[in-house]
Order: structure tokens, then sequence, then C-alpha cells
């Protein structure tokens, strides 16, 4: 009898969960908050695979369940896609092969999704475009879809395109709309330390530079472009673990510091790249990533931040006039 009665308080508390959105997401500042006035800080995952494992009918709950489980908010999910799908490729990692025009199901099934990750806690990243050639006429039928798709949910931003200055150069941008609120979008990124689109949409994705001290550039380059915008900036594309960077202490560091100075920042990775379920030294990374950004307290939100040189660190960030625990080492 106990055992019957516990599988009816789970169901009712799994269908009241369905049936409560997310608080929207919304720009304050140089910060997101939710609707209902909560500080959020993004702690963003690659997941660029994610729609289309959805689509091709693959349980995808087990990832959702282990994002949310290990500390992440935010997933970046690319919808138009053709990358190495069959995995048979020397120079690019498989991530795979999405067309809109080849699921007629397609933007009917994304509100279902969005609500599939939304049951587990998460907001998503949208990326539009990234690279795949097309017709400006499918390009602007998928934007405007996507808009009408997203309305309803409030879970879920938008990026137009991934890396505006290297990947579709001639994208019809003259007639590619600003989504209207209370959506928030990106005109999209620049590659690595490149200007990000413009002119400026609700806030920024960033993809800072790379090198031995990418560490300190992710955080330095994107407070800089924070400062300069005025808007949220989302570090939505770091330099990639395990293969680039394998440093627990890096993982850590990086998301402590764009949790302090930053509207968010993605743990980018070969195995979210396909979207898969991270395992070994992966898994542990992306531990240490988002332990790291939430180390850092909300209430450092709204400080003026500097960047100190102290010896043996590549830099130390620190809200000017905080306390210790607004105060950030990034290590070589």
């Amino acid at each position: 009898m106990t055992r019957y009665i516990f599988k009816i308080v789970a169901a009712t508390v799994l269908l009241a969960s369905a049936a409560t959105p997310l608080p929207r997401l919304v720009a304050d500042g140089r910060w997101f908050k939710q609707d209902n006035g909560v500080r959020w800080t993004g702690i963003e995952a690659t997941d660029f695979n994610l729609f289309n494992r959805f689509l091709n009918g693959e349980d995808i709950a087990p990832i959702l369940h282990q994002r949310a489980d290990v500390g992440f908010n935010l997933l970046r999910v690319w919808t138009d896609f053709n990358v190495c799908a069959d995995g048979n490729c020397e120079q690019r990692q498989p991530i795979g092969r999405l067309v809109p025009t080849e699921h007629p199901d397609y933007y009917a099934r994304l509100r279902d999704f969005l609500d599939e990750c939304a049951r587990h806690g998460l907001y998503v990243e949208l990326t539009a475009f990234t690279g795949r050639a097309d017709s400006d006429a499918a390009r602007i039928a998928h934007w405007e879809a996507l808009i009408a798709a997203v309305s309803p949910s409030t879970n879920v931003l938008l990026e137009l395109i991934n890396e505006h200055n290297v990947h579709n150069k001639t994208l019809p941008y003259d007639r590619l709309r600003q989504p209207p609120a209370p959506i928030l979008a990106s005109h999209g990124s620049g590659g690595a330390g490149g200007e990000p689109r413009l002119p400026i949409w609700t806030y920024v994705t960033y993809h800072p530079g790379f090198g031995a001290d990418w560490m300190r550039k992710a955080v330095s380059e994107g407070g800089d472009a924070a400062g300069k915008y005025n808007v949220p900036v989302l570090l939505n594309e770091t330099t990639r673990f395990p293969d680039n960077d394998k440093s627990l202490e890096h993982a850590y560091d990086v998301g402590r510091g764009c949790a302090l100075v930053l509207a968010g920042c993605a743990f980018h990775s070969v195995t979210g790249k396909n979207s898969r379920l991270w395992e070994g030294h992966e898994l542990a990374l992306a531990r240490e990533w988002a332990r790291g950004a939430r180390s850092v307290s909300l209430a450092c939100q709204r400080n003026e931040f500097r960047q100190v040189g102290v010896p043996r660190l590549l830099a130390v960030f620190e809200g000017v006039g905080a306390t210790a625990e607004c105060r950030v080492a990034i290590r070589p």
C-alpha cells in the first residue's frame, strides 16, 4: 500500500512540473534575470545535436538529466547544420545533419522539445544558422518559423548565426529581423576574438580568443564586450574540452570567472557537439566547470570589475569595493 501511494504522489509531482513553465529570462543591464526578479547566470553546455536526436525519436531524457544533475541550466542547440553526419571525416569532429525541410513536423515538435528541456529545469539557446549552404528564401523562412514556434515558450533564447564573419557571410541580414519582445535574441557571434554581429540585439554571444592564456582571455574579453555594449554577454563557445584542454583547474576557474564577470559561459566539449552523455574525464571537467560557476554568489552581480596581476597567476578578477566572495583567481 505504501508503494502504491508513493507512485501516485510521484506522478502528481511530475505532472505539476510539466504544467509549470520556467520563468522567462529578461535582460537587466549586463545581466540576465528571471521575470520574477530572481537573479540568474547562464551555466551553459554545448549540445549542438540534441534537437536532431529528439526529432529522430531518440530518448534524450538521460542527457537532459545528466546536464541538469551536473549543475547546468542552459543548453546551446543548433537548428540547421550538416557537419560530418556519417562520422567519417578527418578534419572535423562529427556533429550530425539537421535540415528543417527534411522534417515535416520540425517546428511543431520544437515546442515539445523545449517543454522536455523545461521539465528538467533547462533553458535552451537555439542557434539558427551555422554555415550550411541554402537559398535566401529558405533561410528567411526558417528564421520566421523559428520565431513563431518559440514565441509561447519561456525557456528559450535565439541566436541568429554562429560566427558571422566565418560562416554564411552572404546571409540576407537585411531580411532577417530581430525577434519581437519578449524573446531574447543575439544577432550572432564572431569568430574567436572577433566582434559580434552589429547592430547589437538584446544580448551578445561572444567567442573569446585561444592560446595558452585562453582562460584569462575568456573572462577579460567577455567583460570588455559587456562594458562596451552594456547588454548581457554570453560566451557560448570557448576552448573545447578535453582535446584542447584537460585541466580540471582551468574548467573550475573559467566557470567561476564567467559567473563573476559575465551573464554566462558555455562548457564546450567534444561529446557535447554530438550530444552524447559525458563520461570519464570529460564528465569530471563538466562537473568542475559547473561547480566553479555555482560557487560565485549572485549577489556579486552589478559590481564594477577589475583585473589585477598577481604573481604565479594569469589574473585575478574582483568586484570593486566588494567582499572576498566576489574575487576569482585564474591559474595558468
